[in-house]
């Protein structure tokens, strides 16, 4: 029989190395993607120095699940108080900007839907503590699936994700190419053939910690100037988002679980790509790409399609760009697949109140539109 517990811990050392073990354990049992495995977990817990609540499930003497719960507390109109909680994030916008994707539970494979549906409907028991759980980014299947009967569901946002199922054997290029439209093929090809003028082209992994420093900062460039102007900025301003991706190239590139990949024309660099490697599958999380002057060379296709090749020799499977609608993704992906963030709502009067507001107002604006 499962049982749920949940905890509150001091953000310490001494919980992180205990809780560290459990997680490792259940990680080997689990189907556990990068962003729930203790890579980043651990890296992230370490990040944000705050109190968290440990949600645990059990069968038996066996750890089955487990799920780290951040409290907030948000004033609504300056003045009514909504008690929070957020799966493996805090609810802080400068916190979270290092931006967790398939987020969920850390779940015992065998039961993995059980298991997760029980743990939802052991935190609704505690109503003094929260209002709102919020989750996500997570897959759709994962959010959809588990409402409790006593709570209402607010579909914040809905992304489209896409990845591309590398090949094997030979010609892995020419297998790649051949997944992509003959478009897309052509601009490829065409960017190949302009930029082998510069000299021979090349796509490696930096070798050391402090070539992913040196690179992460000449990333950091790039990607300030390409967010500068959006509503979020670049993370690379954010000091939160800056010192997690220092500690993960730092422990991870010679683990190979976090990889730098350098693109060169001759002895120019062309591009940067910062991906994370697990369980056979790469996750592209964030590049700085030089825009050429000829607008018919697309370095970024081109680098992606190079970085494909090179994953795909390394025996790796998927090359997932994430969520994010964004024209190169589709034109290199075979597949798509849906991404949400939720909140789940206890169905008090002021929250029924406050949702049926926000649905009158989408819909005004999905007329007007």
């Amino acid at each position: 029989m499962i049982s749920v517990t949940l905890t509150q811990l001091d953000n310490t050392r001494v919980n992180y190395d205990t809780l560290k073990n459990k997680w490792l354990n259940l990680q080997k049992k689990s189907k556990s993607n990068f962003f729930i495995s203790w890579v980043w977990i651990g890296k992230w817990l370490k990040s944000i120095n705050k109190n968290y609540y440990l949600v645990e499930a059990v069968d038996g003497d066996k750890t089955v699940g487990l799920g780290i719960l951040v409290p907030k507390t948000d004033l609504r109109f300056g003045f009514i108080p909504i008690k929070q909680l957020y799966l493996n994030r805090t609810g802080s916008a400068k916190e979270d900007q290092i931006w967790i994707e398939y987020n969920d539970f850390l779940l015992d494979e065998a039961k993995e839907s059980v298991i997760r549906k029980k743990m939802i409907a052991e935190l609704v028991c505690y109503k003094k503590l929260w209002s709102e759980l919020h989750i996500g980014i997570s897959e759709i299947s994962v959010l959809e699936n588990n409402i409790e009967a006593s709570l209402r569901i607010n579909m914040i946002s809905i992304l489209k994700g896409y990845y591309n199922s590398l090949p094997l054997g030979n010609n892995i290029f020419e297998a790649i190419l051949a997944s992509f439209s003959k478009n897309t093929r052509y601009q490829i090809k065409r960017s190949q053939k302009l930029l082998s003028t510069l000299g021979p082209l090349s796509i490696k992994s930096v070798q050391s910690p402090d070539q992913a420093l040196s690179c992460l900062e000449d990333i950091a460039k790039g990607h300030r100037d390409k967010w500068k102007n959006t509503p979020s900025g670049s993370g690379f301003d954010n000091h939160h988002f800056t010192s997690f991706h220092h500690d993960m190239v730092k422990h991870e590139i010679d683990n190979n679980t976090a990889d730098i990949l350098v693109l060169l024309g001759g002895k120019e660099v062309l591009g940067y790509l910062y991906n994370f490697c697990y369980q056979k599958k790469v996750y592209f999380y964030l590049s700085n790409i030089k825009q050429h002057a000829n607008n018919k060379i697309k370095i970024g296709l081109l680098m992606h399609t190079l970085a494909m090749e090179h994953y795909a020799k390394k025996g790796f499977e998927i090359y997932d760009f994430l969520a994010g609608d964004a024209r190169y993704k589709k034109s290199l992906s075979s597949k798509t697949y849906e991404m949400g963030y939720v909140c789940y709502y206890r169905p008090t009067l002021y929250l029924k109140f406050e949702n049926s507001l926000r649905k009158i107002k989408q819909r005004i604006s999905m007329f007007s539109s």
